[in-house]
């Protein structure tokens, strides 16, 4: 889907967004900006479309993947922005597009890793702790990790209100 940008993203520099599913070919610029994601998962998250790319005025600029919880929950498991375009924004305009999405389809809440985008980042989009998760099963430890909560509705989808000004 592309977007021209609002008044608010115009403010802020901010041209034309497009959103899409990831592709096979994308895999060069997936690896690059989620290097932890093997090729085989990344295959099924691109047929799956649990994988997104952003691109800004014709560039790739981040990544965003997720997968159902409990097959019910959409739960974000990677938010990247190349280091290139950080400080503008992508990032919030992203999971607000992807929140606006599942709003769209029927989904009322969404779910974020804290492993996904930093726990300081998801607070500022208004998500709150639901928990975490947590194992040690002999050699297959995990680090403790987040889960944030936020209900969600459909609205503008580059996250600025209708006058252009922010929420």
């Amino acid at each position: 889907m592309q977007k021209p940008a609002c008044s608010g993203c115009e403010s802020e520099g901010l041209t034309m967004i497009m959103i899409r599913a990831a592709r096979h070919e994308d895999w060069p610029v997936w690896h690059r900006l989620d290097p932890e994601l093997a090729l085989f998962l990344f295959e099924r998250k691109a047929r799956d479309r649990e994988a997104f790319i952003l691109y800004l005025d014709g560039a790739p600029a981040a990544v965003l993947r997720f997968q159902l919880f409990l097959d019910r929950y959409p739960l974000l498991t990677m938010l990247a922005v190349d280091e290139a375009y950080r400080d503008q924004y992508l990032g919030e305009a992203f999971l607000s597009q992807w929140e606006q999405d599942l709003a769209q389809i029927g989904y009322t809440l969404a779910l974020a890793s804290e492993n996904a985008c930093g726990e300081d980042f998801l607070r500022r989009q208004g998500y709150g702790r639901a928990g975490q998760v947590e194992w040690d099963l002999k050699d297959n430890q995990m680090p403790v990790s987040g889960i944030y909560v936020k209900a969600i509705r459909a609205g503008c989808a580059c996250g600025h209100a209708e006058d252009g000004k922010g929420e």
